[in-house]
Formats: structure tokens, sequence, C-alpha cells
């Protein structure tokens, strides 16, 4: 992960520390440390958010890849005295048992399905732990390089209230506690939240636009508080729905179908170890980093920001692109009920970056779209399949407009390439032609 600006903000300066017997409960073989608490404000759903520094009985894990699972032995006494937090048990390796008894809860805690008992256990990479709070509401625990952006941006969203209010929820995941060795590494505890976002889950409207609403809103937050997250894309987005059924994907899609329907759902972008936090007065249409940067995480969404030999990129115009790709590979079949979603896709896509929608722009545009669109629109049966060649081809979702609708709206739809970038993304497809066209560009500073 490449090192970005540290964040001016730090660690809450106004705490109230509660000193522990350290060398008792390390002769006991068991962490210990000491509690900083923040200052919580008066929230709607209060949620405890602590940030602990505790020690291991052991030496320091600099390598958060393939975790001992001595570690959480290790610090299960820390989670559960001062957090109230229960650490499952490891079942087998990547295994993870889930508390049985978890209970439907508010944001920012997701749902879980309503079968009585889970008939699988919880997959997790080795750097992460599952386990449940005092009110058995179930979490995931991961381990985060210590004084990382990853944890910096974690501590400054869990001092935004709105993201632990159900009702002004801004679909980030938010940081349930942070806890803070004094080696390498430190542990972010966040609610449980469930799948990805899914297609085949989706068969109505206002399936999608409730998707499009949580991605626009959680990514105009980040960017007004200048988070940008760079590495957008399927796997960074959860619902506030979980089911036990991994292997049953008939019942899964039915419960999630049901919870579709029963109430609104909430999706939730998450995932910041890729991520970047700048000053306040940065600019969000004029802001420029290092392009090199823009190749962190999953390409399959990227826009053509960086693959040109720009120097430099608009990581906020970046990630508003990389949403907006998201939804032409998946959700374009949505177009013949709501045709307003094609000028939205084309201006958070275009390939002219100063034209491109800012998130709070596309979430103002989509807002109006939303208020204009009939409920039985909303109610009318859909079914999405992704293709991956509309993100290369507006055609490919302008098609589903009539041709007076495109008359009307060609504003907002993304222009031909012109004769220049042609040249240079063909260059660009030729053996180190990219190499060639990057250096020109880094000396001419174009």
């Amino acid at each position: 992960m490449l090192s970005s600006r540290p964040m001016e903000h730090g660690m809450p300066d106004d705490s109230k520390t509660v000193a522990v017997d350290s060398d008792a409960n390390l002769n006991a073989g068991r962490a210990c440390g000491v509690i900083i608490t923040d200052k919580c404000e008066q929230l709607s759903n209060p949620v405890d958010r602590l940030i602990v520094e505790g020690t291991y009985p052991g030496p320091p894990f600099i390598e958060l890849i393939g975790l001992p699972y001595s570690l959480w032995d290790a610090y299960r006494e820390t989670f559960r005295n001062k957090l109230g937090i229960t650490l499952t048990n490891r079942v087998r390796h990547w295994y993870w048992a889930i508390s049985e008894q978890s209970t439907d809860s508010e944001l920012p805690y997701a749902n879980r399905c309503s079968h009585v008992e889970p008939t699988d256990d919880l997959f997790l990479q080795d750097r992460f732990a599952s386990g449940f709070d005092a009110k058995q509401r179930n979490v995931i625990v991961k381990t985060i390089v210590k004084d990382s952006p990853e944890e910096q941006i974690n501590v400054y969203l869990s001092q935004c209230g709105e993201l632990y209010d159900r009702r002004a929820f801004a679909c980030v995941l938010p940081p349930i506690a942070i806890v803070r060795t004094p080696h390498r590494f430190s542990f972010l505890v966040t609610p449980l939240w469930g799948y990805r976002f899914c297609t085949d889950y989706v068969d109505t409207v206002q399936g999608v636009m409730d998707f499009i609403r949580c991605m626009l809103t959680g990514l105009s937050f980040l960017h007004e508080h200048r988070i940008a997250h760079r590495d957008i894309h399927d796997g960074n987005i959860l619902a506030d729905w979980y089911c036990y059924h991994s292997f049953e994907e008939d019942i899964r899609q039915q419960e999630f179908r049901r919870h579709l329907r029963s109430k609104s759902i909430s999706y939730a972008l998450y995932d910041f170890n890729l991520s970047l936090q700048l000053p306040p007065g940065t600019s969000l249409k004029t802001c420029r980093r290092p392009a090199c940067e823009g190749f962190l995480g999953m390409a399959i969404y990227h826009p053509d920001d960086i693959y040109l030999g720009q120097p430099y990129y608009n990581p906020f115009a970046y990630d508003v692109g990389c949403l907006g790709f998201m939804f032409v590979h998946n959700l374009t079949d949505a177009i013949s009920a709501v045709p307003m979603l094609a000028p939205l896709f084309g201006k958070m896509t275009t390939h002219i970056v100063d034209e491109r929608f800012t998130a709070a722009e596309a979430l103002e545009f989509f807002r109006r779209v939303e208020a204009e669109t009939s409920p039985e629109t909303l109610k009318s049966s859909i079914t999405l399949q992704p293709n991956y060649h509309r993100m290369h081809d507006p055609q490919l979702y302008w098609c589903h407009t009539s041709p007076e609708f495109q008359s009307m709206w060609n504003s907002h739809r993304p222009p031909p390439f012109s004769w220049r970038l042609r040249l240079l993304r063909w260059i660009g497809s030729i053996t180190y032609g990219f190499e060639v066209i990057a250096f020109v560009r880094r000396i001419l500073d174009v």
C-alpha cells in the first residue's frame, strides 16, 4: 500500500484514561493495557466508540497475513472485559463460528436471516476474526497496520455522528472500536454486514434505485470529508443483511428478496486500506495526485484517467468514474424503465474529467430522477444482466432510450474519443508503448 499524507487530526485529544494493572495481567499471560474512550455525542442510536491500547504477551507481529490463531486467543480477555465483545472460535482454517442468538438490530448494525440456527461457519481470511457484543450483535475484527491511513481514517469516521444514526445513516460502514497495540498492528472492529451487491438478488426497479442512492450517498459523504476511497468495486460494498446458508443459494436469494420488499435496504462502502484523506480545503474538481496511485486496487471499473500516460489524476473524479462504470456494468437494464439513468451514468463516466459529475452533483441529479419516478415504475419487475462491454461503448446503454431522448440529453452523453486520444490508446496497447507515453508526458508535464 502506498503511504499517503498523514491526517492532521490524529487521535482524540479530549479523552478519559483508565489505568489497568499491566504487570499483573502480563504475568497471568493475558492481554492488557490502557483504555482511551472517545467523547460520545448524544445520538439516537448510541454506540460505544473505543480506542484500546494494549500489549500482546509475545513477539510483535509485523506481517498482517498468515496471523497465528494464538494472537486472537491472547486478546480475548481484552475484547471481552474492555469492550464487551466475545470472540467466537475458529472451527477450522479460515472458518469461524457465528453467534446463534444474534438479534435484529438497527443501523449501523445489520440484520441476519430469519433462520433459527446458522447452517454454516463464517469464511474469513487470517487477518479477520468473528465475535459478538453484549447485545448478541455480530461483529468482525480485522487486523490493520498501526498508524496507517486506514487506521487514521477510521478514527476520523468514529467521530462522525451520522454514521451511527439510523435516520441519517450515510452509507459508510463505521468502526465500533479500534484496538491499538504497542506493535505494528491494530484491531478494527466493525458490525458484521452481509454480501456484496449481486444482480441476481435484485428483481425490481426499486431495488436498483435503492442501490444507486446508497452508493452515491456514501461516496458523497466520503468526498465531503475529503476521503478518496480509491478501490471501488463490488467486493467493497456490503448490505445490512446476511444469511448463514452460504451454500444454499436459493434460500439466500429468497430471504434477501424478502428483506428487500419488507423495508428499504441499506448498502455501505467499506475497506479503507487503500484510501486517502486530504486537507478539508482540497478542491474536488481540481485535486491532483500522482497517477501511479490510481493503479491501486481492483481495476475492473477503472476509467481511462491513468491509462493514457497521464502524470497526475484526480482521485475524487476517479472514484466517481469507478462507481459510474459499476452502474453501467450492472444496472443498464434498468434504463428502459428509468431513462434518466442514462444521462446520470454518462456524466459519471465521461472521459472528459473536468466535465464529470462530482459525487454530490450525481446524488443531487439522482434525487430529482427518483422523485419523478412513479410508484408503479418502482414496483415493476426487472432482470439485470451485467455486461462488461457497455463500459467501453456508451451506445450499448444509451440505446435503451428513444432517439428523441438521446437528442434532448446529448450534453450528458460521453463524446467520442478524439483522434489524439485514439492515437494514445493505440500506442498504449503496443509493447512498451505505455512506458514511452508516460515518460514523454511526465517530461512535458501534460
